[in-house]
This record gives C-alpha cells, sequence and structure tokens, in this order.
C-alpha cells in the first residue's frame, strides 16, 4: 500500500469526490493505492478512514467502472462498516485464541462450558457472515445507482475474470521480476501491460473458471 502526494493522484482524489458528492457519500480521510486489492475501505490505528484503491483498478478499468467500485467502498464509509470491523476485531482474536485452546487441550472435550463457549462462536460467526453479506449488498445499491445495473454487472465479471487469470497477479508478476533479476520499479507497468494484452480467448476461459468454482 502507497500513501501517494495528492499531486501524484490528482485525478483520482477528483474522481473520489465526484461519487461522494453525487452519491451524498462521506469522504474518506485518506486515499491510497494498493498493490493488490481491487478496493477497500479501512480504519486505521489513529481512527482515520483510509480508501485503498488498487493500481490494478485504476489502470484496467474504465473511469466509469472505477466510479462504480469507489462507490462500493464510500457506503462501507457510510454505513460505518469500518468501524464496526475495527471494533470486532479483538473480539474476533479473542475467539480465535479460545478455539485455539480448546483444541490443543484434549480435557476440553469433556467440558460442557467449553462446548457452550463454542457453540456461541459457531452463532456469532453465522450471524456476522450475514450481516456481511447485508452491509455488501447495500455498498452494491449504491454501485448500481451510481453506474447502472449493466456497468455494475460488467465490473463484478471483470472482477471474477481477473482473479482467475493468475498470470496478471502481482504475486506471479513479482516471481518473474526476482527470476530475471529485473528492477521492480516496472512490476505494476507489467502487470497492466499482460492486463491489456488479455484477448477474447482468455476472457473467456477466466470466466468459464468462475462460473465452474462458484
Amino acid at each position: 500500500e502507497y500513501a501517494l502526494p495528492d499531486a501524484w493522484q490528482v485525478g483520482l482524489l477528483k474522481l473520489v469526490q465526484q461519487v461522494a458528492v453525487e452519491q451524498d457519500l462521506p469522504l474518506p480521510d485518506a486515499v491510497r493505492i494498493h498493490a493488490a486489492s481491487v478496493a477497500h475501505v479501512y480504519q486505521d490505528g489513529r481512527g482515520r478512514r483510509v480508501l485503498a484503491v488498487g493500481g490494478l483498478a485504476v489502470g484496467a478499468f474504465s473511469q466509469r467502472a472505477l466510479a462504480g467500485v469507489i462507490a462500493h467502498e464510500l457506503a462501507h464509509l457510510a454505513a460505518d462498516d469500518t468501524g464496526l470491523s475495527a471494533r470486532a476485531l479483538r473480539r474476533h482474536r479473542l475467539m480465535g485464541q479460545l478455539e485455539l485452546d480448546h483444541l490443543s487441550r484434549p480435557a476440553n472435550v469433556w467440558n460442557p462450558l467449553s462446548w457452550l463457549l463454542r457453540a456461541y462462536h459457531l452463532v456469532y460467526a453465522v450471524v456476522w457472515a450475514a450481516n456481511s453479506r447485508r452491509q455488501e449488498y447495500a455498498a452494491d445499491a449504491h454501485e448500481v445507482s451510481h453506474v447502472g445495473g449493466p456497468e455494475a454487472a460488467a465490473t463484478l465479471v471483470r472482477l471474477e475474470v481477473l482473479g482467475n487469470l493468475p498470470w496478471t497477479r502481482p504475486a506471479a508478476v513479482a516471481e518473474w521480476f526476482v527470476a530475471g533479476n529485473l528492477p521492480l520499479e516496472g512490476l505494476y507497468a507489467e502487470q497492466v501491460r499482460r492486463l491489456r494484452t488479455l484477448d477474447r480467448v482468455d476472457w473467456e476461459n477466466g470466466l468459464k473458471r468462475g462460473l465452474r468454482d462458484d
């Protein structure tokens, strides 16, 4: 993740502001470029709300598609989903530690309190997953409102396809650079080059893999 100077990302900041105004959504406290993620939002240790936009999305998506992705992420800020995740982080870590403790001590198999606690963890996980899905649907509604259903659906297809083209992922490109002893400064440009050289067959194969996995 890179915290670039505002002067280096004027176009991106302008697009974020435009989306926020048109959809009546809050602006993030900071915008950063991410090497792997398409886009996400989070709350940092100082409580600042950060929008991270992937270099992949900036380099390979149309401006309209990127605007839809930004609307989706800003909707998470509006619903305080980032704050909820930050507050729940410590609780999730504690639950994970208790689960590990249960599995590492054979005597806990006969402890009814341990099983009761695990049952609570299971119910919590189901409720958390259901709430996360509702959050995603609500964020999707803002994306559809901003760019329309067809564009939002096309963006989802692009994301699914790109996830099934391993040679375009940052890790694969980085391995190629290391193997060839190439300067890593050109890694992002190489990733964008690979994305822009994809042909119809590549897209169709990626989509078929995604549909098969789903």
